[in-house]
């Protein structure tokens, strides 16, 4: 099931620490549609590491949807249609369509910028 879309967005920053999520909740709020990406700041609630995001508006994420969507069924259909029903083929073909679908359904616009394992955006 995909994330619902809307022009102020409350999402949870969240600090993985020893297992488990914590995080307090924040309102995103996008960009007008057709207007560029815009870059946000705002500060771990655990941590207080500063934290940077890129916010999308809501056409521009409903678009990265769809693409992420085309290439999912594309990875299924195209091997397949080049290779035949090996085994190797369909394997290859169910692994990156679905992780490229699993993205498509998680997809929200909001993507936090750099290299961080400990913190995440998560829909509320």
């Amino acid at each position: 099931m995909s994330i619902m879309l809307e022009r102020d967005q409350w999402v949870i920053v969240a600090h993985w620490a020893s297992g488990v999520h914590e995080g307090a909740t924040w309102l995103v709020e996008r960009p007008e549609d057709g207007a560029a990406a815009v870059r946000r700041s705002t500060r771990c609630p655990v941590c207080a590491k500063p934290l940077a995001f890129t916010v999308r508006c809501v056409r521009a994420t409903r678009a990265r949807r769809s693409l992420r969507w085309a290439a999912s069924l594309a990875c299924l259909a195209v091997p397949v249609a080049l290779f035949g029903l090996t085994a190797p083929v369909v394997a290859l073909s169910l692994g990156l369509g679905g992780f490229l679908a699993y993205g498509a359904s998680r997809e929200m616009g909001v993507s936090l910028r750099g290299v961080d394992l400990r913190h995440a955006v998560l829909p509320t």
